[in-house]
């Protein structure tokens, strides 16, 4: 049965970094990582996703690349440049100013994510075209700024035109680093969710799947029912913070 959108429950900006080949392995950023791709070319990965979690898609490639397959909406937004001269692991600003040095060039790619092309279009805006696959980039200048208005947009999206929205499969690249910020997120959630839809106990989870942490849903359940023991039963009252703090939709200063 496929995802409906009231399934899905995280809703947040991904900065992700990742070699041009593996881009192109992932099929991300259209053909910008599929022909011409030179071993300097790197992929700058932007991803504004309303998504559900699912415990059983971590994946762990040969090289020991760690994959999260999820089911959501939202908007990807690649960036392909040349790290020859100005190296890896660069942030928005450190690229907009090796761009005005000359340092690298910047090409761009912009997919909607279940949106369809209507819902795409009210996201990136009126004057969104295809033609935005492949464009050079000049300036970054008010990249930052115009990914708030495309999250911010997606949130305008999913409450005023849900059936334009049709959930798809998404991979997310978590880098090394991230990793245990990523899981944290998730076992958060994870919590929540015995809470809300099991209505359990925390010693009545009979496992905590992986890559969910044991400890990190225990305190959610500490979090929520301060005034219970781990074997009691979340009330009415710990269901609704629970229901409240799962799904905030909050838009994002500009």
């Amino acid at each position: 049965m496929p995802t409906k959108l009231e399934d899905l429950n995280i809703i947040r900006i991904i900065h992700s970094e990742i070699s041009g080949e593996m881009a192109g392995s992932l099929k991300i950023g259209g053909n910008l990582f599929t022909t011409d791709v030179k071993k300097d070319d790197m992929a700058y990965i932007i991803d504004a996703l309303f998504y559900k979690d699912n415990e059983e898609t971590w994946q762990t490639d040969s090289l020991n690349r760690r994959f999260y397959d999820v089911v959501g909406v939202g908007i990807r937004i690649a960036l392909k440049y040349s790290s020859k001269n100005i190296g890896t692991k660069v942030n928005i600003p450190q690229l907009n100013a090796a761009l005005k040095l000359r340092k690298t060039t910047v090409h761009r790619h912009i997919e909607g994510l279940g949106l369809g092309f209507e819902g795409l279009k009210r996201v990136i805006g009126a004057n969104y075209s295809r033609t935005e696959e492949g464009k050079e980039v000049l300036t970054l200048d008010d990249f930052e700024r115009f990914i708030k208005k495309v999250y911010n947009s997606l949130v305008n999206l999913i409450e005023e035109e849900p059936d334009l929205l049709r959930p798809e499969p998404i991979s997310i690249f978590v880098p090394e680093n991230k990793r245990n910020n990523f899981k944290k997120t998730q076992s958060f959630l994870f919590g929540l969710n015995e809470i809300i839809v099991n209505e359990k106990a925390f010693n009545e989870i009979s496992s905590i799947p992986s890559p969910y942490i044991a400890e990190d849903v225990k305190s959610v359940y500490k979090f929520i029912m301060p005034d219970k023991s781990l074997d009691d039963k979340p009330e009415a009252q710990h269901i609704e913070v629970a229901k409240q703090m799962r799904f905030p939709i909050i838009k994002i200063k500009e």
